[in-house]
């Protein structure tokens, strides 16, 4: 569901997230994610976020360019998460997933569509 209603950076960043808290946590829940090194190619990721090698790169290479991440043959170096987060934060609101459009008027507006005179 999330492939259909989520653009593709924020799943990959979302992805890579999820994997670096795998790498981080160990026996520690609360071990922080900047300097986890996560062992996987870009091909892995891409099939996690469910899109193409291509974007992978694309992302990630942005994120290298905003100092989040360092990218090595195989693997990708958290540097701050917190940067990485930002990029991959949810949608506003107005677009919730699964809300279909009268809820969203209803909440929007406070009245359906129907209670208009």
């Amino acid at each position: 569901l999330e492939a259909l209603h989520v653009p593709a950076d924020k799943r990959v960043r979302r992805r890579l997230l999820a994997v670096a808290e795998v790498y981080a946590q160990g026996d520690d829940e609360d071990a922080p994610l900047d300097g986890t090194v996560v062992p996987m190619t870009q091909d892995d990721l891409a099939d996690l976020a469910g899109t193409s090698r291509a974007t992978v790169n694309r992302v990630l290479r942005e994120e290298e360019e905003r100092g989040a991440v360092r990218l090595d043959r195989g693997r990708t170096t958290i540097l701050e998460a917190e940067t990485l987060e930002r990029g991959c934060r949810a949608a506003p609101r107005r677009v919730c997933v699964g809300e279909s459009q009268s809820a969203r008027r209803v909440r929007d507006h406070g009245h359906r569509v129907s209670d208009r005179s």
